[in-house]
């Protein structure tokens, strides 16, 4: 594809909002319902205003925010003006994020209602052309973005992009020191948006919650679920009483979490007497899960269940569909699935060998999901 045909992501899922504009597209953590013509025309006008400000092709937005429809919005507008988009992710320390925000060149810096407590102890140690806040905040962090930007035009700045432009850096743990910036690009990510993501083709627009971060997995599956039609409930944070309660008052068809998060909402009370029946997709990885339990939520939440396999360098890896988890309802472990139609898996020996099947070794990954490099450190 030419850079003349391509058609960026946060493209493709602005255009598939602006098309259906009176559906609902998201609803916020305080239950606010807003449509898919309004949040498009903010993501829209949202972008015009990066571009005036001079964030541009090759120059990173940096987003210091939580689980918001502005979050949402301010990471459409960023790519649409061809910024490579980096999110602060919480929980680490003020010290550390400052040398994310140095390292990764930022051009300016976002901050929404969710994180507005902590940016007074990262501002003064941060050296950023540009801070902006994604509504009032009354402290003086900075101007109002989505305020500016209100006279600005509701539609496509048309920026041209490639698929070897920069969409974003993830950044990994950070176990030893300042954590490594991951590079991904916009061909990749274009791509998903025209592959079944899980073995499935439902179709039902899904309703995601996300109730994990929107900086992680959360995120990739909230663009998928807007593409597609579908709508997003967003929660600040991950609390099984709320998730619960979400599921049957919005009924929720789709959502991704963390093994121990499953198990938190096998053991709160309120399991038992919630309705489930919509949902249709319980999406599950990021660390070893426990089998015993996952038979346990097969139980409960029905053949809903889909494991999803991958690390933030090579993104999707392998899956194993809700029908493929019914047939290892015995005793024993349970496979992490087959690898995507699109992902070549081997497994070899510390000399490179590529052993049989059965034989224990190191995974080697090849697609074209794979990271472009990390930032900075080609080295690596």
């Amino acid at each position: 594809m030419s850079d003349q045909e391509f058609v960026s992501g946060p493209a493709l899922i602005l255009r598939s909002l602006a098309s259906h504009p009176e559906r609902r597209a998201i609803t916020s953590a305080d239950g606010a319902e807003i449509s898919a013509g309004d949040f498009a025309a903010t993501a829209y006008r949202l972008a015009h205003e990066l571009l005036a400000r001079g964030v541009g092709r090759g120059s990173t937005v940096t987003l210091l925010t939580g689980n918001t429809p502005e979050a949402l919005a301010a990471r459409y507008a960023a790519g649409l003006a061809g910024a490579r988009v980096v999110n602060l992710y919480d929980g680490m320390s003020a010290p550390v994020l400052a040398e994310i925000v140095a390292s990764v060149d930022t051009t300016a810096l976002l901050v929404d209602a969710e994180r507005y407590a902590g940016a007074p102890e990262l501002l003064p140690l941060i050296d950023v052309p540009t801070v902006l806040t994604l509504g009032p905040d009354g402290t003086g962090i900075g101007e109002d973005a989505i305020a500016a930007s209100a006279t600005r035009p509701a539609t496509d700045p048309a920026v041209p992009l490639g698929p070897g432009d920069d969409i974003g850096i993830r950044h990994t743990g950070g176990t030893t020191g300042i954590p490594k910036g991951i590079l991904s690009l916009h061909g990749p990510y274009h791509d998903m948006f025209h592959v079944d993501f899980a073995g499935t083709d439902d179709e039902e627009p899904p309703r995601l919650l996300a109730a994990t971060s929107l900086a992680h997995l959360s995120g990739v599956l909230a663009d998928v679920a807007l593409q597609r039609g579908g709508s997003v409930v967003l929660q600040r944070s991950f609390e099984p009483g709320e998730v619960l309660a979400a599921i049957e008052r919005e009924r929720i068809t789709d959502l991704w979490t963390l093994p121990p998060l499953i198990y938190q909402l096998l053991d709160h009370p309120a399991v038992g007497r919630t309705d489930l029946s919509s949902l249709r997709r319980l999406d599950y990885g990021g660390c070893a899960a426990s089998p015993a339990r996952i038979r346990e939520a097969l139980k409960v939440f029905g053949p809903v269940l889909v494991s999803l396999y991958g690390m933030s360098e090579a993104q999707k890896i392998a899956y194993l569909t809700a029908e493929e988890h019914t047939r290892f309802t015995d005793d024993g472990p349970l496979p992490v699935g087959r690898p995507f139609p699109d992902v070549d898996v081997e497994v070899r020996a510390a000399d490179g060998t590529v052993l049989p099947a059965g034989e224990q070794g190191e995974i080697h990954v090849r697609s074209a999901t794979l990271m472009a490099g990390y930032w900075k450190q080609p080295e690596l």
